[in-house]
Order: C-alpha cells, then sequence, then structure tokens
C-alpha cells in the first residue's frame, strides 16, 4: 500500500470519529419545547390559594405544570380557616386544593398554621402575646406577635396540628410537613415570640447545671453536642 493510500484512510477514519463525537454532543445545544421531566428532583413554590381575591385554582395548576413544578408548600398562616372557632376544625377548602394538585401530579408539603393566631384565641387569652426584651408588648394584628412558649398557646398549637395530622395522614399527595414557620427567638424590636416569664424552666436546669459544675448536664440541656465543636470550645470554656 502507498504512503498515498494509507493518508487517504486514516483521514477517513478521522473523519468518521469527528462526526461521531459531533452526533453525541448535539443534544447539548438542543432546547426542549417543554420543560424536563424531573421525577426525582423537586421543583416547588410556595401556593397559598386562600389568598386569591377571585377562583383561579385550575389556572394556577395549569401555569405550574407548563413550568415544571412538581411539589408545593401549602397551609400555613391560616389558623382561621382551619379552625374558624374554637373546637370547629374545617378541612374541605383545602381538600379541594390538595386534591386538584395530586390529579395534577404536584406533590404537597403542608404546613401547620401556628405562627399566626387566630382572633377568637387572642379573645380567649390575651396574655400569650410575647413581651419583648425591653417590656414592649406585642399587639394583635401581624403574624408572630404570640409567645411561643405559653402554656394556652402550645396546647391549641399542637390540637390543631393533630387535627391536621389525623386528616391527611394517609393522603397521598402529601409528602412532608412544615412545622410553624420562620420562628424567632431572639427576642428584638420586631421580631422574637419568646417571653422569659415562660422559660424559668431552661434557667433553673442552668443554675443546677452549674451549682453542680455538671458542665455535660449543660451541653445535653441545650442540645449543645448538635454543634460537636461549638459544645467543646464554645460552651464549655464559656462556662468553666
Amino acid at each position: 500500500m502507498s504512503l498515498f493510500n494509507l493518508r487517504i484512510k486514516v483521514d477517513h477514519v478521522a473523519t468518521a470519529l469527528l462526526l461521531l463525537i459531533a452526533a453525541s454532543f448535539s443534544h447539548v445545544n438542543a432546547r426542549p419545547s417543554t420543560p424536563p421531566r424531573m421525577d426525582t428532583v423537586l421543583y416547588g413554590v410556595s401556593y397559598y390559594h386562600e389568598y386569591m381575591p377571585v377562583e383561579r385554582l385550575d389556572k394556577d395548576v395549569q401555569m405550574m405544570k407548563e413550568a415544571g413544578i412538581n411539589v408545593v408548600r401549602m397551609g400555613e398562616s391560616s389558623w382561621g380557616l382551619w379552625e374558624p372557632e374554637e373546637g370547629r376544625f374545617e378541612f374541605a377548602w383545602m381538600d379541594t386544593i390538595v386534591d386538584r394538585m395530586h390529579r395534577a401530579g404536584i406533590k404537597v408539603l403542608m404546613g401547620t398554621p401556628t405562627y399566626s393566631v387566630p382572633v377568637w384565641l387572642y379573645r380567649k387569652h390575651p396574655e400569650i402575646l410575647v413581651t419583648r426584651l425591653g417590656g414592649e408588648r406585642a399587639t394583635y394584628g401581624r403574624r408572630q406577635n404570640m409567645d411561643i412558649t405559653h402554656p394556652a398557646y402550645l396546647f391549641y398549637a399542637e390540637r390543631v396540628i393533630r387535627k391536621m395530622l389525623a386528616h391527611y395522614k394517609n393522603h397521598p399527595a402529601i409528602i412532608g410537613w412544615r412545622n410553624d414557620r420562620s420562628i424567632h427567638a431572639a427576642a428584638g424590636r420586631y421580631v422574637g415570640n419568646v417571653s422569659c416569664a415562660n422559660c424559668r424552666g431552661v434557667s433553673d436546669l442552668y443554675a443546677i447545671a452549674v451549682n453542680k459544675s455538671d458542665v455535660d448536664k449543660i451541653i445535653l440541656c441545650w442540645w449543645a453536642g448538635y454543634t460537636a465543636a461549638g459544645a467543646e470550645s464554645g460552651c464549655r470554656s464559656a462556662i468553666e
């Protein structure tokens, strides 16, 4: 075989390889006409149908599908809808929404409504409003204005959560729960929903542990072991 013929064969092989490589990457620049399916990746939004001034559930679901959304978070901040009167629980309004999401193949993360107390609860227990550092007392009419450590708040919050769990525990659309929303332990001027008066138990445990020089008990009590390095270098050195 002449050198000329060998060079031609080599050129043909190289050309064929280049064509194969180009074909394998041809899909990279292609833009799909519809959003890609994400069966294992959750891509979603918060959705509050109860805030809408007009009925548009079907339209919203259609827009979600067109955008490739496959999960929504719903339910929080509507305690007054879940329990419009003390002890009377309503689920039909949310059932309609959850069922519609399920028919569309959209999963649901349900949030508890416990970060905004209903009017009836405030009227019955006005003392649940938080007193912040500096003595400022929260007023009713905005969210996160209650003391999340107050016994009355804890009782009613647990009750509504248990009712929701019992109602939706077997619904196939619901894949998880969000407990409350945006809890603020730092009692600043506009945020913070913990009153020191109801944290006496924590301060008592602290005093007992210090008096006994039991640093490990403090770490366990505060769950500081979760941040292991901080527990050793921060808490321990500060206490000792």
